[in-house]
């Protein structure tokens, strides 16, 4: 599995939840074609609100982890280490 071409992007996603900007962008594309198809095909109104409120809510997950390492800085106090916010 770490030798595929998607190696480093699970390595991300496995130690640090990090998710590319491009990896989200593909992924919301092909949501949105996904639900577009199943409107087509679908005529049950309950499945359709379903699927939307899921996908919805994948979405925003998908778009609230970080993209990049989010970088900590700690200032040097003589008892302790602190986040510097």
């Amino acid at each position: 599995m770490y030798e595929s071409p998607f190696a480093k992007s699970i390595q991300d996603w496995q130690q640090q939840r990090i998710n590319p900007t491009r990896a989200k962008w593909i992924a919301a594309i092909s949501i949105t074609a996904s639900y577009l198809i199943t409107v087509l095909c679908v005529e049950n109104t309950y499945v359709l609100f379903a699927e939307g409120v899921g996908f919805l809510v994948l979405l925003a997950y998908l778009f609230s982890k970080p993209d990049q390492i989010q970088q900590v800085t700690f200032q040097q106090t003589p008892e302790l280490h602190q986040p510097v916010t």
